[in-house]
Formats: structure tokens, sequence, C-alpha cells
């Protein structure tokens, strides 16, 4: 099976978070081989850590955009349409926002799906994004989502790395505020069981 016949047959899964990460296994499988490790940002991020609670359009990726990236993207059925990559006649649409992961290579989380691997942005980074957009932007959306990843994976989170880092990102204010709503709602949670 092509390429483009393995991106297509995620159409058929049901599933929208399913749908979503398979569709990015797809399009990792197809950049590797070209030393491209494309890493899953933005909302399908958002969407893969609170299991489909969020929910996105499109897929965004951070990752080298070059020639040879290109032309593997349009082998794979996909068009330019402005900054995007879409498949005619499908939902199919991803976006290279920047070549740059703003966050910790480090805490890249692999994710097997099936016999394929998908590479998200760490939880840590996921939620210092979004501080930094429901700082920076004025966006009570993203300061939504940030005390909800928050509220979830508080015993997963590296505070002194978020702290630390909030701090370099002019953000560390917002980010202590959100985290003093979510270790509430942790505190309440676990009083409640």
């Amino acid at each position: 099976m092509s390429s483009k016949q393995d991106l297509l047959a995620c159409l058929k899964i049901e599933d929208r978070l399913k749908r979503q990460v398979c569709i990015a296994s797809k399009i990792t499988q197809a950049l590797e081989p070209l030393g491209i490790t494309p890493v899953v940002v933005g909302g399908l991020a958002v969407e893969f850590y609170t299991l489909g609670q969020y929910s996105t359009m499109d897929i965004d990726f951070v990752g080298a955009t070059t020639d040879e990236m290109k032309q593997t993207l349009a082998e794979m059925g996909f068009e330019r349409a402005g900054r995007y990559w879409r498949i005619p006649d499908t939902d199919i649409m991803i976006e290279f926002p920047s070549e740059i992961l703003a966050g910790s290579i480090n805490k890249i989380e692999p994710v097997e799906y099936e016999d394929q691997r998908v590479y998200f942005i760490g939880i840590d980074d996921l939620i210092l994004n979004r501080c930094q957009e429901a700082k920076h932007w004025k966006d009570l959306n993203s300061e939504e989502w940030a005390k909800n990843l928050m509220v979830a994976y508080y015993s997963d989170v590296d505070w002194p790395y978020c702290h630390k880092t909030a701090n370099e990102l002019g953000c560390l204010d917002k980010f202590e505020e959100i985290q003093h709503r979510a270790r509430s709602i942790v505190k309440k949670i676990n009083t409640d069981k």
C-alpha cells in the first residue's frame, strides 16, 4: 500500500482522536527517512493529552520544511493551500508553523500507534505554551486548557522546569495564577475521594 493509500485509510477510523493520531503517524513514517522527525504541537497535542475533550480540525507539526519534505507530502496527495497542506476532497489539513520546537526536545513524548510512532510535545511545554497564549494574547480558552492540563497531570508535571521556563518566557505570573487554581481543584478532588 502506498503512503497516500495508508493516509486515506485513516479516514475510515470513526474515533476522531485515533483518526488524527493515525494521520500523524503516517506523516511521521513518511518524513523520518528524510531525517525529519515531526513533533505534534498545538490543538492535536491538547486533544491527545485530554483524551479527546479538546477538538481541533488541523494537525500542527514542528519540523524542517525542506524541498524533499514538500515533495513527500505532494506524493502523499497533499496540496499547498496558503499555510496549510490539504488533501483535496477530505478534511485532512496539516501545518508546519515552525521548524523549531518551543520547548525541550528531552520532553518530547513518543507514542506508539499500532506499529508506528508519533511524537508529541511534552506536557510541560504544552502547558507553558497555553500559559504564554493566556498571558500575551489574553486568550481565556488557552488559560482554561492550561488549567485543565495541570489538573489532569498535576503529579506528572515537572514544576521546577515549568517555573524556570515560565520565568524565561515572561509568563511566570500567569503560570502561577493558573497553577494556584489547578492546585485548589486537585486538593478538592483528593479530599472528596
